[in-house]
């Protein structure tokens, strides 16, 4: 099944760990209380310290049952038992796995009313008693489900409050939500904009405001319609063990971390320099961009539309995302420019396989890099679960889990 986005190339590079050597790992110091960790060399693991993570699961075909065909995976999420829920916007619907893979049930089913789901539903999290949540944009709610996959009720989340970037649920069973206000044509702004992350009950209460977050500008609107600046900088953020919160700016390598009243407590630096998008970067990528519109048929008035609407920053982001990992640890990955990557390029996607990997303290321990064409979406235990595309670009649901690298 082919994706529809901007064909480019995939980095190719050894499924391994690799860490240690070279360099001090860090130099720590104090400012008002808080705890600055400046990084620099590769990191502290030395050889048989850094960390492996080998396949221990995959649950996906291309033919066959249609419950383990999948369409277009759009969030994954485990429960204290190990099984798997995987929300699949295609199929409108959350698929169950055992810890072996073996399919169990579905949650939800394709629709608008009651227990049903629309093709715009991008999260699942799993709360306490193993209850099902489901993020639906198109529905504007949030959709409960009881364990056993039957309707329990929905929360509204509307549209002019802001659209829902990222949600996380924490270990106090309340909601983090990133919502950010989009400017729609021909409305008169109410407010300024803002892109907070706000803290909710189960059933959709707002408790606080937890933190406020960079407004990004990739996306703006003018008469002629919206413009996309690709590549520039924007709010990246993720929940930490203790309900503490990892978030930067990633035009510079800097993440700040903050507990659980959103007191700035650590702040871990390394230096990076940012790569430049170069002007044949640029080329490659409008031309690749028309190309994939064309093939999906678009209208030629459609497609000059749309690249005139694009522009670039002048430099890539410093980093690409940020992940809880095991434990205790802090995982920010790499970013893979136009010129790194062959086969497909998506210009939203610019994650690289490879990641740093820091200590609880803020530490580097080295890096990590994933087998090609895997995404990882969250870590559970010692296990990292995410997606995994074959060479026909069919997804599967991939499990790796992690063991010590042998001397």
């Amino acid at each position: 099944m082919k994706r529809t986005i901007i064909p480019a190339l995939l980095l190719v590079v050894p499924f391994a760990a690799c860490g240690g050597g070279g360099g001090a790992a860090s130099v720590v110091r104090d400012s008002a209380g808080v705890t600055i960790v400046d990084n620099a060399g590769h990191g502290a693991w030395s050889k048989g310290q850094a960390w492996q993570f080998d396949e221990a699961l995959r649950i996906g075909a291309a033919a066959g049952e249609p419950e383990y065909q999948f369409g277009r995976i759009a969030s994954l999420a485990v429960d204290d038992a190990g099984n798997i829920y995987v929300l699949d916007q295609q199929a409108q619907e959350v698929r169950v796995y055992d810890t072996e893979g073996k399919y169990l049930r579905a949650v939800g089913r394709p629709g608008n009313g009651p227990g049903e789901l629309s093709g715009s539903a991008n999260t699942v999290l799993i709360g306490q008693g193993d209850t099902v949540f489901v993020v639906d944009l198109l529905l504007q709610r949030m959709s409960r489900y009881a364990p056993d996959g039957s309707d329990a009720g929905t929360f509204p989340l509307p549209l002019d409050q802001g659209v829902s970037v990222r949600w996380e649920l924490t270990g106090a069973n309340t909601f983090l939500q990133q919502v950010q206000s989009v400017p729609v044509p021909d409305q008169q702004r109410t407010g300024p904009a803002n892109n907070l992350i706000l803290e909710r009950a189960t059933d959709g209460t707002l408790q606080d405001t937890v933190m406020h977050l960079k407004v990004s500008q990739a996306v703006q609107f003018n008469a002629s319609g919206p413009q996309f600046r690709l590549f520039d900088p924007e709010a990246v953020w993720t929940l930490l063990p203790g309900d503490r919160i990892a978030s930067a700016i990633n035009a510079t390598y800097r993440i700040e971390i903050r507990d659980p009243d959103g007191e700035l407590t650590r702040v871990i630096n390394r230096p990076t320099e940012r790569q430049p998008v170069a002007d044949a970067d640029q080329q490659a990528i409008l031309k690749l961009m028309r190309e994939s519109m064309e093939h999906t048929g678009a209208p030629p008035q459609v497609v000059s539309q749309m690249m005139s609407a694009v522009s670039f920053a002048d430099y890539y982001p410093a980093f690409a995302n940020l992940l809880a990992g095991p434990d205790n640890s802090l995982w920010v990955q790499h970013i893979r420019t136009a010129k790194e990557v062959s086969g497909e390029f998506d210009a939203q996607d610019i994650g690289s396989p490879t990641w740093d990997v820091f200590a609880a303290d803020g530490r580097l321990l080295g890096s990590v890099t994933f087998p090609d064409r895997f995404t990882p979406l969250r870590f559970h235990g010692d296990a990292a679960y995410g997606i995994w595309r074959d060479d026909m670009d069919v997804q599967h649901v991939m499990v790796l889990t992690r063991r010590p690298v042998a001397d």
